[in-house]
C-alpha cells in the first residue's frame, strides 16, 4: 500500500496593534506619512514600495471640538517622493490645539468601500463580495487617530525589530525592516488576505531502501490539485474612543454583529460559496537506488494569494504514477489515486487560512512498498502403486 504524509510549516505573519500614544511636534506644517508593512517580515519584504506600491488611499475626518468637523481627505492618493510620502494636494495641520484628525488608509490591488456614521466617529472600511485572484494583495492600515502634527523623531531598530516614537509620550511598536527616515502620520499596514503554497519530496525508510531500484513518481496535474472559496467579504469597524495621539485597531463585523470569537476574527472573511480548482503543477521526483529521499523538493502550488478560511472547507486530491526500474528497465508502473477529502483532514494542524498568514504544505510520499520475496517448496511426490500381471506361456 502507499504511503503518503502531508507535514506543514506555517509562517503566520499576523501582528496586533495596541493603543499606542505618539509625541507630536509644532504644527502649521504640511500632513506627510510614515509608510511601512506593520507586519514580522524579511528586510527585503517589509515596507509598502518593496510590495510593489508607490502610493495608497488616505481618507481622513477634521475635528474642531464636537460640533466643526468634515471630510478632510476623501480617497486622497498619497505617493512616495524623494523625502515623504504625501499627497499630491498640499493638506496641512490646523492651528487651534483642540482641533485634530483621524486618519484611514488602505492600498492594494482592489479598493474597499469606506464611509462614516452621522457622527464622523465611526468608520467602516467593507470588501462585498469580492473574487479573489492569484497575485491579489489588499492591505489596511491602522487607524491614526487624534492627530495634530507629523510624528517626528521617529528611531527604527531593525536588529531589534522595533520603531520607537521618542519624547514625553514615548510609544512603541514592533516592526522589522530597512530603515526608513520619513516622518509623518504613522501609517501601519496589514495583510487582509492569505497565502498558501504546496510543495512534494519523496522519502521513504532505511530499511526499505534498495541498492538496486530507483523509483518514480509523478504528481499528475489531472487529478491534483485543492478547491478553495475564491470569493467573500470583510467588513471593518473603528470608533473613535480616544483622548490623545493613538494607533487603534479595527473590530470585525458580520454585518451588523461584531465578530468576537478567536479563530472567526484570525479568519475575518465570510466566506461565499464559488469555488476555485487550484490544479498543482505536474512534477517528477525520484529516489535513486542506494538512498532514502529525492535530492530535491518540486513546487506543486506556487505562493499565491487566497482567501482567509478555515480549511474544513477546502477539498484536496492527489493523483499520482508511480514506477519503479532497475537501471533503464522499468519492471512496475501504476497510478495512485487517493480519495478526496478536506485539507483539515488531511492536514490536522492547520484548520484555518488566516488574513496575514502564509501557510506552506508539504506532501511527502514514500513509494516504497513491501520487498517482494520468495518463499520457495516444493510438493511431496504423490504415491501411487500398481501391479502388473503377467499371464504364463
Amino acid at each position: 500500500m502507499k504511503k503518503y504524509f502531508i507535514v506543514l510549516a506555517v509562517a503566520a505573519l499576523a501582528a496586533s496593534a495596541a493603543c499606542t500614544k505618539v509625541e507630536t511636534i509644532t504644527p502649521d506644517q504640511k500632513i506627510s506619512f510614515e509608510v511601512a508593512n506593520y507586519v514580522p517580515q524579511t528586510k527585503a519584504n517589509s515596507s509598502l514600495d518593496s510590495e510593489g506600491y508607490t502610493s495608497f488611499t488616505a481618507n481622513a475626518w477634521f475635528f474642531q471640538g464636537e460640533n466643526n468637523k468634515m471630510q478632510y481627505m476623501n480617497n486622497e492618493t498619497v505617493s512616495k517622493g524623494t523625502d515623504s510620502w504625501a499627497p499630491a494636494n498640499d493638506y496641512y495641520w490646523p492651528k487651534d490645539a483642540s482641533s485634530y484628525i483621524n486618519f484611514y488608509s488602505y492600498a492594494g490591488s482592489k479598493a474597499p468601500a469606506i464611509s462614516a456614521d452621522e457622527t464622523m466617529k465611526t468608520i467602516t472600511v467593507s470588501y462585498a463580495n469580492v473574487e479573489i485572484a492569484n497575485n491579489d494583495n489588499f492591505m489596511v492600515a491602522d487607524p491614526a487617530l487624534h492627530f495634530k502634527s507629523n510624528v517626528d523623531q521617529v528611531e527604527i531598530n531593525d536588529e531589534q525589530g522595533e520603531f520607537n516614537y521618542t519624547g514625553e509620550n514615548a510609544g512603541k511598536h514592533t516592526y522589522t525592516g530597512s530603515s526608513q527616515s520619513y516622518t509623518g502620520v504613522p501609517t501601519l499596514f496589514h495583510h487582509m488576505l492569505a497565502k498558501v503554497a504546496v510543495v512534494v519530496k519523496l522519502k521513504t525508510t532505511e530499511a526499505k531502501k534498495s541498492a538496486n531500484t530507483t523509483w518514480t513518481v509523478k504528481v499528475l496535474a489531472d487529478g491534483s490539485n485543492i478547491k478553495p472559496i475564491k470569493k467573500g467579504s470583510l467588513t471593518l469597524k473603528n470608533t473613535d474612543a480616544a483622548t490623545a495621539a493613538t494607533i487603534d485597531s479595527w473590530k470585525i463585523y458580520n454585518g451588523e454583529t461584531e465578530i468576537t470569537d478567536a479563530a472567526a476574527k484570525s479568519i475575518g472573511w465570510i466566506a461565499g460559496t464559488d469555488i476555485e480548482t487550484i490544479a498543482f503543477t505536474e512534477q517528477t521526483l525520484t529516489i535513486p537506488a542506494n538512498a532514502t529521499e529525492s535530492a530535491d523538493t518540486k513546487n506543486l502550488v506556487d505562493v499565491r494569494t487566497v482567501l482567509p478560511q478555515a480549511t474544513s472547507g477546502v477539498n484536496f486530491n492527489l493523483k499520482y504514477e508511480v514506477s519503479a526500474s532497475h537501471g533503464d528497465t522499468a519492471f512496475m508502473k501504476e497510478i495512485i489515486t487517493l480519495d478526496e477529502q478536506t485539507l483539515a483532514a488531511a492536514a490536522s494542524t492547520v484548520t484555518a487560512w488566516n488574513m496575514n498568514q502564509i501557510t506552506l504544505y508539504t506532501i511527502t510520499i514514500d513509494p516504497v512498498t513491501e520487498k517482494v520475496t520468495f518463499d520457495p517448496a516444493v510438493v511431496e511426490w504423490d504415491s501411487v502403486t500398481g501391479t502388473i500381471t503377467v499371464p504364463a506361456v
